[in-house]
């Protein structure tokens, strides 16, 4: 009696067991997928960086260009107000 007792106990262990084990097989399985996806999004993000950057830099070259064409816009305006004054 005893002994089949333990049998029982011994064969709902090893059920047990292998059920555990397959959760962690499942559990390992999603954790490689999460760490594979981290690794794409860290991928993603510095190509966003990188791109946001350069981006940026043209921009500001933009910026700069158009500061300076606002410059010489104002000078030619000033430049055609003195030759008005000098031809009236």
């Amino acid at each position: 009696m005893l002994l089949l007792k333990l049998l029982d106990e011994r064969k709902e262990l090893l059920k047990q067991n292998q059920n555990e084990r397959g959760m962690v097989e499942t559990l390992q399985g999603k954790k490689d997928e999460l760490q594979h996806e981290a690794e794409q999004l860290k991928k993603d993000l510095q190509s966003l960086q990188d791109k946001f950057q350069t981006e940026t830099a043209r921009f500001q070259q933009e910026n700069d260009l158009l500061k300076k064409d606002i410059e010489r816009l104002k000078s030619l305006e000033i430049e055609l107000q003195e030759r008005g004054k000098i031809l009236r």
